[in-house]
Parts: C-alpha cells; structure tokens; sequence
C-alpha cells in the first residue's frame, strides 16, 4: 500500500521533533514526494519554539505573581490574575500567544504543493502536521484517558484563584485565605516541575499515528489529484511544522499565503492521527470554547458517509487538545478534521513511545484518503454547478438589460 511505504520511510527517523534536523529532512522527504508527481513544492521556513514549556511556565508563573503581589496590593494582584487567565484562554483557544513570541527563535518549516487548475474558482488546503511530540507524564496510558478531566479541573482552579483573589480585596488579612493562596502556589509550583521535566527530559516519540499517519493521507490523495485533477478548486497540499508546540506552521502558513488564500473561497482539510482504528470527521474542536466547522463541508461529509464503503465514518466532536484545524477556523475559512480514535473515544499511543509503526491502522488511513478524495470530488462538482448557475444568472441580467436598453 502506498500509505504503508510513506508511513515505514517517514518513520525510518526515531523522531520528527519541531525545529529539529530530523523535522527539515522529513520536509525535505515530503517535497521529493510532491515534486516525484511534478507537483510545483516549496519548502517553507519559519520562526518558532522547540517546546512550549518556556509559554506554559510563563504563563502560570503569572497566576504565582498575582499571588504574591496580592499581599501587597490585593486589587492590583486580581488585576494582574485576570491579565493571567486571558493569556491562559489566548493559549488553549489557539486565539492569540502574545507570550510565544518571546520564545519563537528557532526555525521549523512548512511545505507547500500547488496544484492550480486555470478554470479553478477556489481553493483547498490539504494539510496535516509532519512534526512530533515527546512524551510525559500527563501522557502515560495509565492516565492519559483523564487527560480532558484534568485540563478542566485546573481551568476551574484557576477561576477559583480568581474568586478568592477578589474576596482578598474586601478580606486581606484572612488567615485561611492567604492558607489557601499558598497551597495554590504550591501547586502551581508542581505543574511548573512537571512541564519542566517534560519540556527537557521525556523522550521524543516516533510519530506513526502522530503524524506519520495524516501526512501519508496528504502524499495519497495527492497521487489520486494528480490521476484525476479537480477541475474547479485549485489544490494546496500542505504540511506544517511544529503543530506540536502551538500549531505554528499552520499560523505561518496562513499568513505568508493570507492574500492568496483570501482572493477566492479557500476550503481546509485537515488530517491528524489518522492511524487508529475508529475514523471520524469532526463538527467543531476547542479545549474551551467549541469552534464549530463548516457545515458546508460537514453535509458533504454526511453525503460520503451514507455510502456502504464509508458506513463506519461517523461525526463527533474533538475536546481533548487542539489540531492545525483550529487555525483556519478561527479565522473563519471553511475547515473539516479528519482524525481516528479508539473505543474509548481516545487517541491510541498518543503522545507515546508505542506510537510506532507496528501499532498503525493502515485500513482507516486507506479510509480516510478514499473518504476525502470522494468529498473532494463532490465539492469540485458543487463548485462547478454554483459557477454555471451564477453564469446563467449573469447571462439572464445581461438579456434584461439588453431588453431593456433596446425599448
């Protein structure tokens, strides 16, 4: 299968760790691929961060200072909590890092394929991440399908800090306030440690599923357009560094190509570990907040997954992190994310040193590329009877005025 052999070359590297030399090499792999077909390919560099441990640490080091200068100044220390909690939002919403840019000072890179069509009226971004991650203690089987309950305990946590912040103003001198204050310290303490030593020191993992698994998806579909080109949409095949630490290349994609991208109706599809065994599309994502996908592209989807071969694909909702999806659907371009679960609604071997070829699904990535390339096929169709219907709209007006102008 020619997923399998994408898979087995990407993974012949032990990692593809953002702003690596492995990273470029594994770009470098993905360009020969694209050019092999006599697909136009740049490779694209960027400014980014090898881990975000440096954006995380900084970010609860804020709710730390609050503390502090709340015995000081209590209104001054809620203040500066609340600056906290927007960054945390900024952060986990993929809305806005202002403090990522402190750390940005590494070079990842994206590379981009472009397929245009000279009748094409729009376009479609074809993505997935080629980067990889470490692992950690947040990630360990064990625990990690409590990783979302987590993640909210301490966002609720976090709210709770803000409340006895503002009840220090009207309380300073509470003596089981300022107790309650300090063992917030002391926990923040600890999750600074364990980002710290996961940061530095968890081994990097091999990225079969993740991402291995969406880039050969991307590599597929990309023989399947070249075979049978799409004659109305102009394809972009793009995969993105450093998705792992922030979804970096997605953002810096999205900007160096912004005027390009927005001259026409530009659709994206987004394809993230891939390698499980249950495949889904994805109505919305967001660790927070829901940002809901394109219901265009979602009926499409609907469209395919009525049919036999595709019976299994069903929708679902993605909560537990963030995808490269994010990206373009918070700046309102029409997204769709494919990705494969388990039973359990969890990513297999996520984030995990088992994450490696020998544990891939190579039927749900053949699914996945068949899926995408029979909804590709229908939009191009869609595309091409809403120009011809917006021809014969033009054609009417203009007899209109003709008539008109003749009387």
């Amino acid at each position: 299968m020619r997923v399998q052999r994408f898979i087995s070359e990407l993974c012949i590297l032990p990692n593809r760790a953002s702003c690596s030399e492995n990273e470029l090499k594994s770009a470098k792999y993905i360009w020969s691929a694209l050019r092999r077909l006599n697909i136009d390919a740049t490779i694209d560099q960027f400014k980014s961060q090898k881990r975000m441990t440096g954006e995380l640490i900084t970010i609860l080091s804020g709710f730390i200072a609050a503390i502090i200068l709340s015995f000081y100044s209590p209104f001054s220390g809620f203040i500066f909590s609340l600056v906290a909690l927007l960054l945390f939002w900024g952060h986990f919403s993929n809305r806005f890092k202002p403090v990522a840019r402190c750390f940005r000072r590494s070079t990842s890179w994206n590379v981009v394929g472009r397929m245009k069509e000279v009748s094409a009226t729009h376009h479609i971004v074809i993505s997935a991440h080629h980067d990889t991650a470490r692992s950690g203690p947040l990630w360990n089987p064990a625990r990690v399908q409590h990783f979302r309950l987590n993640f909210l305990l301490g966002f609720v946590l976090l709210l709770v800090l803000i409340l006895l912040l503002l009840v220090k103003i009207i309380l300073p001198a509470s003596l089981f306030l300022n107790i309650l204050l300090f063992v917030f310290i002391a926990y923040s303490v600890i999750q600074i440690f364990m980002l710290f030593f996961s940061g530095y020191f968890s081994p990097l993992v091999q990225g079969a599923s993740d991402n291995a698994s969406g880039v050969a998806v991307v590599l597929d579909l990309a023989h399947k357009l070249a075979e049978s080109p799409l004659q109305n949409i102009n394809v972009w095949l793009v995969t993105t560094g450093s998705e792992e630490v922030g979804a970096v290349g997605m953002k810096a994609f999205i900007d160096q190509y912004l005027t390009e991208l927005t001259s026409h109706k530009t659709y994206f599809i987004n394809f993230d570990n891939v390698g499980g065994d249950r495949l889904h599309y994805y109505l919305g994502e967001g660790m927070l907040n829901l940002t809901r996908f394109s219901d265009e592209l979602i009926k499409l989807a609907q469209e395919v997954a009525t049919q036999e071969t595709f019976k299994t694909v069903t929708p679902s909702t993605y909560r537990l992190a963030y995808t490269d999806a994010i990206v373009p659907a918070n700046r309102k371009f029409p997204t769709l994310l494919f990705l494969a679960t388990d039973e359990h609604d969890m990513i297999p071997h996520w984030h995990w040193t088992t994450d490696i070829f020998e544990n891939v699904n190579f039927g749900t990535i053949e699914m996945a590329s068949a899926f995408a390339f029979e909804l590709l096929t229908k939009l191009d169709k869609k595309v091409k009877a809403e120009k011809d219907a917006a021809a014969i709209e033009r054609m009417k007006q203009e007899s209109i005025k003709t008539e008109e102008e003749a009387e």
